[in-house]
Formats: structure tokens, sequence, C-alpha cells
């Protein structure tokens, strides 16, 4: 019988409104990453239950609008402040959140209680350059990362000699960020990566009945998937 020894680590797990909380963000009425109309309202969101079509789908959403309303009154019942529990209420769910994730970076590359790699898990190529812009010019995490030289866009793309920094320790006083598909989630291992931001998404192939065309869609990533990150 072949053994091999592995190893264990403890795991904390944190969610969209301890992020909010850690770096007291506040979603701005208006802003590209909030549901449309009123706090709390949907009124005019797309596919809010005033764009239904049916009496069924328009109940359908207004109970579900309803259950978002409810699950924010118990995040303040168990001590999140009331600014936390509008966000994650009034956050457009299918849309990425760049200026929150920013903000994380920062709040996460500024702290001196942890200087192990940072892994955030994005949908594609598009999601990667995005966010690498966004952090590239945060002065905080610019210069946490060495001036950009950790600060790593990992997808298929890249170069052989690129992909091998992702696996260099930084030198003290400098942190690791690899900004990656889920080509990070089985296929390499970051030896060195304490923190992962997993943003839930991933491009999956499908099917387009009426063009009779293969599709790239982005989906929600499966449980069985999020526990692998």
């Amino acid at each position: 019988v072949l053994e091999i020894p592995g190893f264990t680590f403890p795991v904390k797990e944190l969610y969209l409104e301890d992020a909010v909380r850690m770096c007291e963000y506040r979603l701005q009425q208006g802003s590209e990453y909030a549901r449309k109309g009123p706090p709390g309202s949907g009124a005019s969101k797309p596919g809010s239950a005033f764009e239904a079509t049916t009496p069924e789908q328009r109940q359908a959403l207004v109970e579900a609008e309803q259950r978002e309303m409810k699950a924010a009154q118990a995040l303040v019942r168990h001590g999140y402040a009331s600014y936390v529990a509008d966000c994650v209420r009034d956050t457009e769910p299918d849309v990425i959140n760049y200026e929150l994730l920013e903000a994380l970076l920062e709040r996460l590359t500024s702290s001196a209680d942890d200087d192990g790699a940072v892994l955030v898990f994005l949908p594609g190529l598009m999601e990667i350059q995005k966010a690498h812009e966004a952090c590239t010019a945060n002065r905080v995490i610019h210069k946490a990362t060495a001036s950009g030289k950790y600060l790593i866009a990992l997808h298929s793309q890249l170069s052989t000699s690129e992909q091998q920094r992702v696996f260099e320790n930084p030198p003290p006083g400098v942190r690791k960020i690899a900004l990656a598909t889920n080509i990070a989630e089985t296929s390499i291992t970051i030896d060195d990566c304490t923190v992962v931001i997993d943003l839930g998404k991933v491009k999956e192939t499908g099917y387009n009945a009426t063009s009779r065309m293969n599709t790239l869609l982005t989906k929600w990533v499966s449980q069985a998937s999020a526990r692998q990150r």
C-alpha cells in the first residue's frame, strides 16, 4: 500500500458582508454595481417584478425581493452595520464589483498581519484585464506588489516565463497577487497562498438553439468548485 502524507490547514470562510465591513465599503446609489431604482426596491432593475410578463413571474420576483429584504434585516440583527446590510441588499449580483475588489485587495496588502500570496478567481480574460488595470492604478497595491511585478494576470494565454513568476517567493515586504481563471482551481498550486478571493463566476460553453451557435456564458460556480477553490 502506497501512502502519501498530506497536509491540511484551517480555513476561515468570510462572505460578502464580511468583505464590505472589512473595507468599510459604501455602495453609492446610481453606481454601475448597484441594482437600479431606489435602494431595496428593485423597481426598475432589469428582470424586476415590473418587467415580468406573467403574473406568476411577477409574484416570484416580488417574493425574491422580499427574501432579500429579510436577509438584510437578519444581518443587522447579527451585529452588522446598516450600511453593510444595505450594500449586500442593493448590490447587483450579476455584475462584478471591481470597486469592492480593489478596496479589499488594498486592505489586504496594507495589512502587516499577513504576507502570503492572494489568489483571486475571475471568470475570464476580460475580467482579469479589467481587475489588473484597476489594481495597477491603485498606489497602495502597486507599491505592495513591487511596482506591479508580483501583480500577476494568470490565464491560458500567458507565456511560460510569465507563468513561472506566480511560483516565485517575493522578497520580504512584497505581496503577490494572482488574478486567475479556474485554471488555478486544479491545474496549479500556489504554495505561499494564504488568501483566496472567489467571485463565484466561471465562463462555460453553451449552445444557443435560436442562433444554432455555441456561446460563452458567465455562470455561477458549483458548490463543489467553490470548495475546491
